[in-house]
């Protein structure tokens, strides 16, 4: 599997692209069903080629497409969607853990609007997930979910204090009797033990973190999530934090979490860059003047294209050309979910000045 750049995929000329999407499933009995709409989906690219391209062999073109649908072990392990690029010189796969639509594109680019839609929404990130005597980081990009390893930092609290120095002692008074000083009951020495390993986790992972990108989201139970994050403020920037012990979950909980808390962040921003994109266009500084904008996209004026995600004023290809020059011009396209967001004017532009 690859991570794949937009901008990559969209520098590449004159040869012929193949684009597959495909919602898949995780589990049985539905993953059976996605081999065989998979193979349907390939039959459709191979009519497509004979009847666009006379010089292209099908068979051939499309042999590592095939080799991935004779994979049976590939479609055991399916996340929420597929997309398969293939071209002359390569065939690139990408899951995806959010929905994608079932289509086949064959043209001279690749139909890379379904992946605007994914990664438009960020989907890499830190995911720490934190009780009160250890903690575990993993790293959640576009394909997988893996475990990091920090040998610089105790992972439980029992590496780092082994000596329990929070336990109750006993001091001896002399005489007849031995008296005992110090004593503390469980609960208080269970709390001053985590919160000592709290700040201890705070100073390191702070160091850890500082030179990463991605935004963190804290996993745990409510208290510890709480404790954690009023210790850690000022090392940690937690982006998101979610009330559940991120191990007591498999990976469609996982995902399912992530989407219900990060989903209406990501609502309210494209909600505000409309706001914004009317202000520009009040201002003459933006347009939703659909012929201008294809007009314009070629010469690097366009900052910001936004389109929805049903605009279907232009033929899939003449979509395609435009994101592509918007995007090779250095500007941004920002796919607009209309399901979530209300965007009648459907295609946007923002200018630069």
């Amino acid at each position: 599997m690859e991570n794949i750049r937009i901008r990559d995929l969209l520098e590449k000329k004159d040869d012929v692209f193949v684009s597959i999407y495909l919602p898949t499933h995780r589990t049985s009995p539905d993953n059976k069903q996605d081999k065989i709409r998979f193979n349907n989906l390939l039959n459709k690219a191979s009519k497509e080629l004979e009847e666009k391209y006379e010089k292209v062999k099908p068979q051939e073109f499309l042999k590592e497409a095939r080799k991935i649908h004779d994979d049976l072990n590939f479609w055991n392990y399916g996340t929420e969607g597929l997309a398969v690029l293939v071209d002359s010189e390569q065939t690139r796969v990408i899951r995806f853990t959010g929905d994608v639509p079932e289509l086949v594109v064959v043209g001279s680019q690749f139909h890379i609007l379904p992946l605007i839609n994914y990664y438009e929404l960020p989907n890499d990130y830190y995911l720490l997930d934190i009780s009160r005597d250890r903690f575990k980081i993993y790293e959640l990009s576009s394909e997988s979910m893996e475990e990091l390893d920090t040998p610089e930092i105790h992972e439980h609290f029992s590496d780092l204090f082994d000596d329990r120095d929070l336990e109750n002692r006993v001091v001896s008074t002399g005489g007849s009797e031995t008296s005992f000083h110090g004593h503390k009951a469980k609960p208080e020495i269970d709390e001053k033990e985590t919160e000592k390993y709290f700040r201890y986790l705070s100073k390191e992972l702070g160091n850890f973190f500082k030179a990463k990108g991605n935004p963190i989201i804290l996993f745990g139970t409510t208290e510890n999530v709480a404790d954690f994050k009023e210790i850690s403020k000022d090392d940690l920037n937690i982006f998101a934090s979610i009330d559940k012990p991120l191990d007591s979950m498999d990976d469609k909980g996982t995902i399912d979490a992530l989407r219900q808390k990060l989903l209406p962040r990501y609502v309210d921003t494209v909600k505000g860059r409309l706001d914004g994109l009317n202000t520009e266009i009040s201002r003459d500084m933006g347009t939703d003047n659909a012929s201008r904008i294809v007009t314009d996209a070629p010469t690097g004026r366009i900052e910001t294209l936004f389109i929805s995600t049903k605009y279907d004023k232009l033929e899939v290809e003449e979509i395609d050309k435009l994101i592509a020059e918007v995007i090779n011009g250095g500007g941004e396209v920002v796919l607009v979910d209309v399901n979530e967001t209300q965007f009648p004017m459907e295609m946007g532009a923002k200018y630069r000045f």
